[in-house]
């Protein structure tokens, strides 16, 4: 499982795109709400516990390799698992599945104000959130993904491919990595 994090200002837009019928449904999460519109007024109603913070999205995609597949009650208990690893346990927030991709994915946007009024921290959550999935995928039986710290090169930036197809060659990075793995013989 991978997971890619990403701290916001604003509600109405993540939940815009989370919520886009063209890309899948909500699925959970622990807020009254069922459209953007009503789930960001119950964002904001916590948001003013705590109005100095600047960013308090906290938006969190967590997917799986093609062909692994979870189902809506196994990834509602991933991210309510997820988040009160992360130390969100008195927040808002929702789950939305997407079916437009390949791959089996959730968003979670949750609220970094919590009910109590308290931020939660975000000292270390790349690599917490990277412990946390870890353990998520013993709990599950998923096929572990190698840490990346462990990983032997690093994937492309989606600029980086973005760029290789607009121009029909490949980056320098994508040469020196062929010529890398032609001299280790993983060609």
């Amino acid at each position: 499982m991978i997971g890619k994090q990403v701290k916001g200002k604003g509600f109405r837009g993540v939940l815009n795109y989370v919520l886009n019928p063209d890309k899948g449904m909500l699925i959970g999460g622990n807020m009254d709400g069922l459209s953007a519109r009503e789930l960001t007024k119950e964002f904001v109603e916590t948001r003013r516990l705590n109005p100095d913070l600047k960013r308090p999205v906290y938006h969190v995609s967590l997917s799986l390799s093609p062909g692994e597949q979870l189902n809506n009650f196994e990834w509602n208990q991933v991210a309510g698992s997820y988040l009160n690893r992360m130390g969100f346990k008195f927040s808002q927030y929702v789950v939305a599945r997407h079916t437009d991709k390949e791959h089996d994915h959730i968003h979670i946007i949750a609220n970094r104000i919590g009910l109590d009024g308290k931020t939660v921290s975000d000292s270390q959550d790349y690599k917490r959130s990277e412990a946390v999935i870890r353990e998520i995928e013993r709990a599950y039986g998923l096929p572990a993904v190698t840490s990346s710290r462990k990983a032997e090169r690093r994937g492309l930036t989606s600029g980086e491919l973005r760029l290789a197809l607009k121009i029909q060659q490949p980056s320098i990075k994508m040469q020196l990595q062929e010529i890398v793995d032609q001299e280790q013989g993983t060609a």
